[in-house]
């Protein structure tokens, strides 16, 4: 029998040993390797590129450019901007530029995308890699033991495009909400400031009327003492002096609250209150479209701006992203895959792969995934419950922003008209000496008491209007039947004063 040369034992062994070191170092090299690339998978859009897309639909939707603000010297030169939109009279287009730069809940409503950044961080994420270490002590005799042992959890690289798709379909929603919330500011700015318009022109028209009745209180006044007129008729002279003075006391706070309305919108206060208002309220526009050319159009437009039913769409795909990661969960619950290491105190180490597997005998995430149909079959659900309100939404504020305009309209070119012509006749009959002065008074004060109704009417035109055109922006309208309540007199006193 021929003898092996040693040459050759030693060779093969020394090969042996280096295929077996060759192996456990690309082993290494690999793990190595996909720890280093899974930060990769982890990476997100910034800050800028998360919000760049909310700022392009308000543009698109409102016309007005808006920021996710951050603390520093970009905060400074927004305030500086604040100041200079405040030295001028404030007008409408300057205040909704305020509000977008200085309300903070808006800004505070921005946060929720860096909310969303975080759970698209997270669900980017492929997971720390779990590390074993174990000493083996022998009963008896030598032959200590150390072994060392990585874990990586296979499910989460696999479920890992499902978790991103469906956080990134979170984080377009979030983004059709804080759409929906500037649309939402733009359209309280506007109505708050119509409201503090037609607050300031009431208190003038209060004011007439306060001045009216106080002389003609005085008048009678002198004439009771004169013995020509009556107790009776003196009296109602002076309720009516009450009345007006009330009315006036009320128009008096409702310019104050008002215009406190409107600076919690812009986030105004201190010395910045110092703010006035020269423009008056426009007349309406007339719109001579049929009605139901109108009607259609309206819905139409409604459903396809509509932010809540894209955030919903988007809610929805995130849902069925989520609903295959539960799926996979429920036949691979948990697969781990690595790589093991043992050496022996006084030996050589032993590298080889390593696997661990959850057997679904008892526990099949059953629940999870039936938890995951009801969510998506929830959302379908208030997706087509959304889609007939917003129909509604929109011809009810199409149909208020009708009326209004009618509303307005009858009391410009038919009743305004009329009061001026009954005082006109009736300063006539006075220089005639066939009326008497508290006649003419009385025709001035109905006079005024008309002009505060159209006044009225007007900001209901208006308000009606910024809610109509928050619907044609993609969000529901806030009416509710009329769009502002009539006086219940003559003498044009707001519901509730």
């Amino acid at each position: 029998m021929k003898q092996n040369d040693p040459r050759q034992t030693i060779c093969g062994a020394g090969q042996g040993r280096w295929h077996g070191l060759a192996r456990a170092t690309q082993l290494r090299r690999t793990l190595l390797i996909a720890v280093a690339c899974a930060p990769a998978f982890a990476c997100v859009p910034s800050r800028h590129s998360a919000f760049s897309p909310v700022g392009h639909e308000v543009v698109q939707r409102t016309g007005y450019e808006v920021r996710w603000q951050q603390r520093g010297p970009e905060s400074a030169k927004s305030q500086k901007l604040v100041d200079e939109l405040l030295a001028a009279p404030l007008s409408l287009d300057a205040a909704i530029k305020l509000a977008l730069i200085n309300n903070r809940d808006l800004q505070a409503d921005f946060e929720n995308l860096g909310i969303g950044l975080a759970e698209l961080a997270d669900a980017s994420s492929v997971g720390n890699p779990e590390m074993e270490v174990a000493l083996r002590l022998p009963l008896s005799g030598d032959g200590q033991k150390v072994d060392l042992g990585a874990m990586q959890n296979v499910i989460t690289l696999l479920s890992l495009p499902g978790r991103r798709n469906a956080a990134n379909a979170e984080l377009k929603a979030l983004r059709m909400q804080a759409t929906g919330a500037v649309i939402d500011l733009v359209a309280e700015i506007r109505i708050a400031f119509y409201r503090a318009q037609a607050d300031q022109e009431l208190l003038a028209l209060r004011k007439t009327t306060q001045e009216s009745a106080a002389a003609s209180a005085q008048l009678m006044r002198a004439l009771f003492q004169a013995g020509n007129v009556t107790e009776l008729a003196l009296a109602q002279e002076e309720v009516q002096l009450e009345e007006a003075d009330m009315a006036l006391a009320a128009a008096e706070l409702q310019v104050i609250t008002g215009r406190e309305a409107l600076h919690g919108l812009l986030g105004l206060f201190g010395e910045r209150r110092q703010w006035t208002i020269e423009e008056p309220l426009a007349d309406p526009v007339v719109d001579v479209s049929p009605r139901s050319d109108r009607d259609s159009d309206i819905e139409a437009i409604a459903v396809a701006q509509s932010v809540d039913l894209e955030g919903l769409r988007h809610q929805l795909r995130a849902e069925a992203s989520r609903l295959g990661v539960a799926r996979l969960g429920a036949w691979l619950p948990h697969v781990g895959a690595g790589v093991s290491a043992e050496r022996e105190l006084d030996g050589g180490w032993a590298v080889g792969p390593a696997l661990s597997l959850e057997v679904p005998l008892f526990d099949r995430k059953q629940g999870a995934l039936a938890r995951s149909h009801a969510h998506r079959r929830q959302l379908q659900e208030r997706f087509w419950a959304m889609n007939v309100k917003v129909r509604a939404n929109a011809r009810a504020a199409q149909a208020v922003l009708e009326e209004a305009r009618a509303r307005a309209l009858r009391l410009r070119d038919h009743i305004l008209p009329l009061r001026d012509r009954v005082l006109s006749e009736t300063l006539k009959h006075y220089n005639a000496m066939s009326s008497s002065p508290f006649e003419l008074l009385q025709a001035k004060r109905a006079q005024v008491a008309s002009r505060a109704q159209f006044v009225e009417s007007l900001y209901g035109y208006w308000a009606a209007q910024a809610e109509l055109d928050r619907v044609r922006q993609g969000r529901m309208s806030a009416v509710h039947g009329r769009a502002v309540e009539m006086p219940s007199d003559a003498s044009g006193t707001r519901a509730g004063h």
